[in-house]
């Protein structure tokens, strides 16, 4: 829970139940973590899993994550950076920049790595700004910016992006130059304050004063006045102002509000002096911070300040309980080695977990400040950690129980030893380095964050290193080679694992399948994302290779090889070798039924059977919507109109050589179902039929296993106009010619590849109907069944295609039978 800010960081105020523990605030430093840059200043992020620090001579910012304790990333923007603050609900950083009228904006979508930035322009034609607080609520952001070349606030509102006015007004003049900002707790205040000890609030919402002036230069005899920080302390809002002298004086003023007017609270009821606190050399304000934990006494908060002292090199801790009590309140602990902390340098975690980082501008480092347990990784692997058991090296400050955790925590979670599931746990004596066998089959290829997690009391340390698993990939399964003309096909399954870079295919004439053949080298390298598969070609027919395939991951670890099978290149008569076909068919040329036909038969059928009778349902729902008989009598003068259907199977011949040997000594039957309409001598109808044949590749030769087959798959329909040859009123024969506009669709699958789409092609067909009525007496088919004629049909067709590709050119022979009404 979030209660109170400071100037250049985040005090944020969390409770930390100590049971027996008698620290009640972090005691002393428990580690340091080096940075890449000179840290200028900080803020704890919104999970107080990463604190972001900003660099002091160039514009970079640096995540830091507190699980590790070590760098996390970095982001590079133009400007040198001046202050930094977090919106109201943690999903933006602010920097402030030395460029003019500028603002910086981080999305921190990925708390760990924030987004290159996005320039907010201020619109205060040329002013720069020096500090940076963000009052509002969630969502409705005002930035209360501070310039003290301009000795000016600026508040500017990020729901309109647009400087917030009083009237014609855009800027509180505050009358000094205000070296330093705090927000209060409730976020309704911000206080600043002058080098010379000049200290004023402002409403955080409007353009105006909260209360009267207050000067503390009068109160001292040095003025040097380095900051403000503004929190909760002994049950009320204290700004406390630190005095950068020798030795350091911190003055408290109570800010209760009345008829605005500011109340100095005197540390010691006894005087009516202003007494400060004194603290160690060189104090600035904005290095006071508060932890607010409970004691181990007591069930009640309590808040403790800490004074970063520059020139000790200390920080002076202070129990703020008894402010405005009878006795004098001055510091109750020190705590050493905290050099050279810049203004802007503290930040503290804001729940229960007692971290305070302190930046070493001169050392390049941050100082973590704690009473918790500090663990540190003195030797990890370096490289990947295969299988099996491998060994981290451990110490930490403290005796207490490992808890070692393959962590699946996300970056916007709050760091817990429950995110993640527990590989071992072991024992550790304080100070003494400790080896931990760990084992690794719970880990995932690539990287894998291990935390570690000791337990002293009621305390928790933590610490984290990263470690990769690395392992080379199982060989490919399904392996299979087939044969073409002048071609050998790979093929094998794909390896579903999410580092796999590419498959190597080593390939050549001996059993050891290296050495390639002809120009192409062995192996040849198919990248993941491509087909699994692989053409070897030009391969001299009645040439064999032997192949395997290995996969290799993208560290370059290669697996173990498939078996090694052999392939001989063979004449093949397999569909596809005729034309490389594009295939596609314009639905909107064909009629709705017959897109019906295409779709319903687009699908290859398994059986043969299957296939026909889709086909004669659909056929069969196509004939309903033939033009009856009446509608074409209306006048005696018109011949009479008669419907025909008729069933044919036969025998195509194709024109191409290759595709008449596919079907080698059968296997090229066609059906065909045909509606006409009659009318005197002509005959017009439409017909659709079905053909589908399968055939094993041609190759006995290179002794492969039978079941690699070719299937061949076409449905021609054709729109035909028929003339009849009448010869007297009762013929026995007769015979016809016709002419006909073919679609021919197709459908090819062969063991690496398909084909499908539409060829157009024209028919001619002549051929002889012997009517059957003639051998029946009386006139029963017409009387009974409504049958004018019965025939028995035999025609002979030749198809000329005229489109490229796949040639459906040739004879087709087909007898069969038909019915008149």
């Amino acid at each position: 829970m979030r209660l109170f800010r400071t100037r250049t960081l985040p005090i944020i105020a969390g409770c930390y139940l100590l049971g027996a523990n008698a620290v009640a605030y972090p005691d002393k430093v428990a580690g340091v973590i080096p940075l890449s840059i000179q840290p200028l200043a900080a803020r704890v992020g919104p999970t107080d899993r990463y604190i972001y620090v900003l660099d002091s001579s160039r514009g970079s910012l640096v995540v830091v994550d507190t699980l590790s304790f070590s760098e996390k990333s970095t982001v590079q923007f133009s400007g040198t950076p001046r202050d930094l603050a977090f919106s109201q609900d943690g999903t933006i950083l602010y920097v402030v920049i030395d460029a003019a009228d500028s603002v910086l904006s981080f999305d921190l979508k990925d708390p760990s790595t924030p987004a290159s930035p996005t320039t907010i322009s201020i619109g205060t034609s040329g002013v720069t700004f020096d500090n940076l607080e963000v009052a509002g609520s969630s969502g409705a952001d005002i930035l209360v910016l501070s310039s003290r070349s301009q000795s000016a606030l600026y508040y500017f509102s990020r729901t309109s992006d647009e400087l917030v006015k009083n009237g014609s007004q855009d800027r509180i003049d505050v009358g000094f130059d205000p070296v330093s900002l705090s927000l209060s707790p409730d976020f309704r205040r911000v206080a600043a304050i002058s080098s010379d000890g000049k200290f004023k609030t402002f409403l955080a919402s409007a353009l105006s004063q909260a209360g009267a002036e207050l000067d503390l230069g009068a109160q001292t005899t040095t003025q040097a006045f380095g900051g403000v920080h503004v929190g909760a302390a002994s049950g009320g809002t204290y700004a406390f102002l630190s005095n950068n002298v020798s030795p350091g004086e911190i003055f408290m003023v109570n800010m209760v509000q009345t008829d605005n007017n500011l109340f100095i609270s005197d540390a010691d009821s006894s005087t009516t002096a202003l007494d400060p606190i004194v603290v160690g050399d060189g104090p600035s304000g904005s290095l006071v911070l508060q932890v607010n934990r409970s004691l181990a006494d007591t069930s009640a908060g309590a808040a403790y300040l800490f004074a970063a002292n520059r020139t000790a090199g200390t920080l002076s801790v202070v129990d703020t309980a008894d402010i405005g009590g009878a006795a004098k309140v001055e510091p109750i602990a020190t705590i050493d080695s905290v050099p050279d902390v810049p203004p802007g340098g503290l930040a503290a975690s804001s729940t229960d977990e007692g971290y305070l980082y302190a930046l070493n501008n001169a050392g390049a480092s941050v100082s973590v400040v704690t009473d918790q347990p500090f663990l540190t990784v003195t030797s990890a692997p370096s490289g990947s950690i295969g299988t099996g058991n491998f060994s981290l090296f451990v110490r930490s400050n403290v005796t207490g129980t490992l808890s070692v955790v393959r962590y699946t925590g996300t970056t916007d979670e709050r760091v817990s030893k429950t995110n993640g599931s527990l590989l071992t746990s072991a024992s550790l004596d304080a100070d003494i380095e400790a080896e931990v066998s760990i084992p690794s089959e719970n880990f995932e290829e690539g990287s894998n964050t291990l935390a570690l997690f000791l337990d002293s009391g009621t305390l928790i340390g933590r610490t984290a290193v990263d470690v990769v698993k690395d392992t080379p990939p199982p060989a490919p399964t399904g392996f299979r080679l087939s044969f073409g003309n002048q071609k050998i096909f790979a093929a094998w399954d794909k390896v579903e694992e999410a580092d796999i870079s590419h498959y190597n295919v080593y390939f050549g004439t001996t059993d050891g399948a290296e050495g390639g053949f002809g120009s192409l080298s062995s192996p040849q390298r198919v990248e993941q994302t491509a087909d699994s598969a692989l053409t070897l070609q030009p391969i001299d027919n009645g040439t064999t290779l032997f192949v395997r395939v290995t996969v290799v991951d993208q560290s370059g670890n290669e697996s173990a090889p498939t078996e090694t099978l052999s392939e001989t290149a063979e004449q093949t008569i397999g569909i596809l070798e005729l034309s490389g076909e594009t295939g596609g068919c314009a639905a909107s040329a064909v009629p709705p039924i017959l897109f019906s036909v295409i779709f319903l038969l687009s699908v290859p059928a398994r059986r043969r059977e299957a296939a026909a009778i889709m086909f004669l349902v659909v056929c069969s729902a196509a004939s309903t919507r033939s033009v009856s008989a009446e509608t074409l009598t209306s006048a005696e003068s018109v011949p009479p109109v008669r419907a025909s259907t008729e069933f044919r199977v036969g025998w195509w011949l194709p024109q191409d050589d290759l595709v008449n040997s596919f079907f080698g000594n059968g296997g090229n039957e066609i059906y065909t179902l045909r509606f006409g309409v009659r009318a005197g001598s002509f005959d017009f109808g439409f017909e659709g039929g079905f053909f589908s044949e399968d055939a094993a590749l041609v190759g006995v030769s290179s002794g492969r296993q039978s079941g690699e087959e070719s299937r061949l798959t076409l449905v021609p329909m054709e729109f035909s106009a028929q003339y009849n040859v009448e010869i007297g009123a009762r013929p026995l024969a007769v015979p016809f010619v016709r002419a006909g506009y073919d679609l021919i669709y197709f459908d090819i699958h062969e063991p690496q590849a398909s084909e499908n789409g539409a060829k157009q092609a024209i028919t001619v067909t002549g051929g002889v109907r012997l009517m059957l009525e003639r051998f029946v007496s009386g006139n029963d088919l017409q009387d009974l069944m409504g049958i004018e004629h019965f025939f028995l049909e035999v025609l002979g067709s030749y198809r000329h295609q005229f489109s490229k590709g796949l040639d459906v050119s040739g004879w087709i022979v087909q007898p069969g039978l038909g019915v008149e009404f």
